[in-house]
């Protein structure tokens, strides 16, 4: 064999076979960043629809919980003014006397109290009045429960099935109710309604 054979041979790649093993890794590594990517993307969006649930559960018990114990105490303000056991409109979605025989801070036992539940700049707000006699100036113990709302109502539904009433009409007939219903629009997770049968007011 002549040495100019041998040379060539021996000779490396050339520029041609060098740009196109760079362009077949370029491609490659630009496909195995997006499936990275979207991997992420799909876990990051599974995590905050987990967080969404678990914090809807969480808000939906309490709602529960406390509609469970609404108590048939009116209660009187500073002003003398008289207020019913349970009330829906006026600015609330909801407020009512509740026997919480449970305090949401762990502390077991029987409390007589006052709990609204309000919607405000997409938050589901539960406000908690230690006793239920409370002056008009007197704060309450707030906990946002939800946020990321569209919008949250309360249906009252009446004992003749075939009639409903909602937070914006006449409340007098509460006493007589057969259930609540609070509904609320997610931004991610869409119309949902729960409905719970309180004790007789």
């Amino acid at each position: 064999m002549s040495t100019l054979g041998h040379l060539r041979q021996q000779a490396g790649f050339t520029l041609i076979e060098v740009l196109i093993a760079l362009s077949i890794f370029a491609v490659i590594a630009v496909m195995s960043y997006q499936g990275i990517n979207t991997l992420i993307h799909t876990e990051q969006q599974s995590r905050k629809a987990l967080t969404d649930l678990t914090e809807l559960q969480r808000a939906f018990m309490m709602w529960e919980r406390d509609l469970r114990q609404a108590a048939p105490r009116a209660i009187v303000d500073d002003i003398n003014s008289t207020q019913p056991s349970m009330r829906v409109g006026d600015g609330v979605l909801i407020e009512f006397s509740a026997n919480n025989y449970y305090d949401w801070s762990g502390k077991a036992g029987h409390t007589l109290q006052r709990v609204r539940y309000r919607f405000n700049e997409g938050k589901l707000i539960r406000e908690v009045w230690g006793y239920p006699d409370h002056l008009q100036t007197t704060a309450p113990q707030s906990l946002i429960l939800l946020d990321n709302l569209i919008q949250a109502s309360i249906e009252i539904v009446k004992a003749d099935a075939n009639q409903h009433e909602t937070s914006s009409e006449n409340t007098g007939i509460l006493a007589t109710s057969n259930a609540v219903s609070l509904i609320i629009e997610h931004r991610q997770l869409g119309l949902i309604t729960r409905t719970v049968l309180p004790y007789p007011l």
